[in-house]
């Protein structure tokens, strides 16, 4: 009898852990249960919202993005970067798309070949940094001629060291409203101070909202968002926000903002 209970004392140790790594399982396989659960509603309610109102759906984007766009900031965020949930149509004569953009900080995997085979190693770090979910939006028009430009939220202490080396950032001494509000880079000034007259600057302080970042090129905008969006509805009025800008934009002189 002795003998028993000094086998189950000895024992509790082990159960204890048993029970807690059983519901420490337990735990993960139901929050990825969930995960899972909510990615394919998230998918099946953009199929439909797409089939209902004439828009096409792809998974991931089969397509890559515009030569023109092929250096763009906005796109070269992080280290592995994947794009789906795509959501593409016309609105007024504007081609878009709209799209979750998942991205992260991590070494990508390497392949190299051993005795014939492929081998794909990863870093040797054991830890392994968050993805970040955000939304982008892809805009296009035949009427925009626009030059290279990327356009974000300016932060006073960060940007001001990055001006202490170097830092680019095109500021309108006619327009101090619009300089302190923003950072605007690009490949050609002289050209971006021409584009960015009074009405596209006055534009740009009326509709953006804080966070989103821009980058034109010829008849290409680049929109995004560093939230993600579960609801296409939410996601649709990120793209309706995108669009309010086209017009200044539109070398046709279209001055409709409203």
């Amino acid at each position: 009898m002795e003998f028993v209970i000094h086998l189950i004392v000895s024992l509790i140790p082990f159960i204890i852990m048993g029970l807690i790594f059983t519901l420490i399982m337990g735990v993960i396989f139901v929050f990825l249960f969930f995960i899972a659960k909510k990615f394919v509603k998230e998918r099946n309610e953009t199929m439909e919202y797409c089939r209902k109102n004439g828009l096409t759906f792809e998974d991931t984007m089969m397509t890559s993005f515009p030569y023109e766009c092929k250096d763009f900031k906005i796109t070269k965020k992080g280290k592995e970067r994947s794009f789906y949930f795509v959501v593409s149509g016309k609105r007024n004569n504007i081609d878009f798309s709209v799209m979750t953009y998942k991205y992260s900080d991590n070494v990508p995997p390497k392949e190299s070949t051993f005795l014939g085979m492929k081998v794909i190693s990863r870093s040797g770090s054991k830890y392994r940094k968050p993805d970040y979910y955000a939304t982008l939006c892809v805009l296009s028009a035949d009427n925009m001629k626009m030059p290279h430009f990327f356009i974000r939220d300016e932060s006073f202490i960060m940007d001001s060291l990055g001006k202490m080396f170097g830092g680019q950032d095109i500021n309108f001494e006619e327009d101090p409203d619009f300089s302190k509000k923003f950072v605007l880079q690009g490949d050609d000034e002289g050209k971006i101070r021409t584009f960015f007259n009074s009405k596209v600057r006055s534009s740009f302080v009326k509709f953006h909202q804080k966070g989103f970042v821009y980058e034109a090129v010829d008849k290409y905008l680049f929109v995004y968002n560093p939230n993600s969006f579960d609801k296409i509805e939410k996601k649709m009025q990120f793209l309706a926000d995108s669009l309010k800008f086209l017009p200044v934009l539109m070398s046709s002189e279209n001055e409709n903002l409203n």
